[in-house]
């Protein structure tokens, strides 16, 4: 009977060793299995963080080069309508100085031919009268 419980004890101590042994295996494949999860969690993370923040980033930098783009085109604007301001002043400065000058050169035409209305008057006597005599020349050669 003792030699059937210690061989009993010793087929318990080896069962039991061979159950510790395999707990242990599956403590230390489950450590593993919950630092591999870890390690996924840790790297979904970081893959989802970039996923969700890259779009943002590029709209973030869509929006600067938007804003950008408005405020210069403004200032542009702004620019081009002084300068069409300007230019609208001077086209009419110079209207004025055409319309001027065409309002003299009119006067100065009235005046010329005035003169020549007179002096048409005045010399065609003189005129005929030496048109007349340089006819009697030429006959009288």
């Amino acid at each position: 009977l003792s030699d059937m419980l210690e061989g009993a004890s010793a087929s318990g101590a080896a069962r039991k060793r061979e159950l510790e042994e395999r707990l242990q295996a599956a403590r230390r494949r489950r450590r593993g299995m919950e630092e591999a999860l870890e390690q996924l969690r840790g790297e979904h993370g970081s893959h989802f963080r970039e996923a969700c923040e890259g779009p943002v980033h590029q709209i973030s930098v869509l929006e600067d080069s938007i804003s950008e783009l408005q405020r210069s085109s403004s200032l542009k604007l702004a620019a081009l309508r002084q300068q069409g301001e300007r230019v609208g002043g001077r086209t009419a400065s110079l209207e004025e100085e055409v319309f001027g000058a065409q309002a003299r050169l009119a006067a100065v035409d009235r005046s010329t031919e005035t003169t020549l209305g007179r002096a048409s008057a005045r010399w065609a006597p003189a005129l005929r009268a030496r048109s007349s005599w340089a006819s009697a020349s030429a006959q009288s050669r």
